[in-house]
């Protein structure tokens, strides 16, 4: 009984097969838009493949509740990877292009940006700079060297305490 049982899958697993099969050749959209599925097309192909299933299922050994809640699960959950992969898609996408308009939120705002060089145009002035202690400290010196290393700016802080200053 149970190769009979095996073979009746097996024969099923092929129909199914040539079902999806023949269906994309028939739709010439869905083989055209193969490389580029959309969740429509995705959940479509899901369910021709689940309503062939259950019509040629072996009448002695039909599928059980679990098995379809456990396929209807399985759709719900690519679909819900495609429409998060489209949403951050979109937003590298968003992230990736800016517009001035985007910096306008900025005006009149402080930055603190890292790194261990400053640049500045010349005759800029009122430049400022800070840093950052991970614990406190009993003093601190913060020099300002220019490009051939000269010691330009020299200030000492006195006992500062851990973030920025």
């Amino acid at each position: 009984m149970t190769t009979a049982t095996s073979s009746v899958t097996d024969q099923t697993a092929a129909r199914l097969a040539q079902v999806v099969g023949a269906s994309t050749l028939n739709n010439p959209t869905e083989s055209a838009s193969a490389s580029g599925t959309t969740a429509a097309d995705t959940e479509d192909r899901f369910l021709k493949l689940l309503v062939a299933q259950m019509r040629n299922q072996d009448p002695l050994n039909p599928l059980d509740n679990a098995q379809v809640t456990t396929q209807l699960a399985q759709i719900n959950t690519v679909r819900g990877i495609e429409t998060l992969n489209a949403s951050v898609s979109k937003l590298v996408d968003r992230g990736a292009t800016s517009s001035p308009l985007d910096a306008v939120g900025m005006l009149g705002r402080q930055a603190l940006v890292a790194g261990n060089t400053i640049e500045r145009a010349d005759g800029e002035s009122g430049t400022r700079i800070g840093f950052e202690l991970s614990s406190a400290g009993k003093g601190a010196l913060a020099e300002v060297v220019d490009a051939a290393g000269k010691v330009v700016f020299s200030k000492l802080v006195q006992a500062p305490a851990a973030g920025g200053t």
